[in-house]
């Protein structure tokens, strides 16, 4: 357990893992229009668009901020802690 939280408090710290979602996404963000209008449906017929890429980009930085509570509270259902 106490190595998990440490990467959880480190390695997967809400602060790190938002800086290299932010960083990918200005890297590939001037390429995503293009590739939508070539890709304009995914393998599900699904329309998919620059805002959609954007809210599932949204969902990654949210996921980085509830995971430690989360996880945190897993651990202690887990092993009584």
């Amino acid at each position: 357990t106490d190595r998990y939280l440490f990467h959880l408090d480190n390695t997967f710290n809400t602060k790190r893992v938002n800086s290299f979602i932010a960083k990918a996404k200005a890297e590939i963000e001037p390429e995503m229009e293009r590739h939508f209008k070539k890709w304009s449906e995914d393998k599900d017929k699904q329309s998919v668009s620059v805002k959609t890429w954007e809210k599932d980009i949204e969902k990654m930085f949210l996921f980085a901020k509830e995971r430690p509570s989360l996880v945190r509270e897993k651990l202690k259902e887990s092993f009584n802690n």
